[in-house]
Order: C-alpha cells, then structure tokens, then sequence
C-alpha cells in the first residue's frame, strides 16, 4: 500500500471524528438551551406576577398569561403591541413617567440615586 494513500485514509478518518465531535458538542448545548427554555416557559406560565417584555418603542412583545386574569385583556395576545401603559393602572401611571426619566445605575444591583 502507497504511503500517500494510508495518509489520505487517516485523514479522512481524523476529520470524521472531529465533525463526529463538533456535532455532539453542538447536539449538547442545543439540549441544555432546550431545557432552559422549557425551564423559562413552565415558569412564565404558572407564575402570579405579571411577566412581559418590552420593544424599544416601549410596546408590549410579550405578556404572560396571568395578564388576562389580573387586567382583563383579551388573553396575553390581546396586550401585545399595546404601549406598556395598558399595564399599568392610571394611578400609577405618574411614577412610571419618573421612573423612565431616572438615570439607570451600571450595575442592577447597585439602586440609582436621583437627586
């Protein structure tokens, strides 16, 4: 057997275990970011708190279900697209305005001070 073809073979053989192993890594973490998002929906769907998301333009994307119960919307799709004053009840509406104008602190667990 030629040297050049037994090289050929080895390195064949040697790619195969590499892609072998590159698609189990990437099989592995598709499990575990699977299983966080199970994690994250089982936990939206049987809290008791408001859970929603916001676009930049300040619109609901997303509302858990308990929004329907609590707010009386149109189950959590009838809050999407809504501005996230649809959230909020009109008395608190005051503080959400201040809320927004406060300067956000760099780190969430430091609180911002306001002066």
């Amino acid at each position: 057997m030629p040297i050049n073809r037994l090289i050929d073979h080895r390195a064949f053989w040697y790619i195969g275990i590499a892609c072998a192993n590159l698609l189990w890594r990437w099989k592995r973490r598709l499990n575990g970011v699977r299983q966080s998002e199970d994690r994250y929906r089982r936990l939206v769907k049987r809290s008791h708190n408001i859970i929603y998301e916001l676009t930049p333009e300040g619109l609901i994307n997303f509302a858990s279900a308990i929004c329907q119960l609590m707010l009386g919307h149109d189950g959590p799709d009838g809050a999407i697209n809504q501005p996230d004053q649809a959230l909020v009840h009109p008395d608190d509406l005051p503080s959400l305005h201040d809320d927004r104008h406060r300067p956000a602190s760099v780190d969430p667990g430091i609180p911002s001070q306001t002066p």
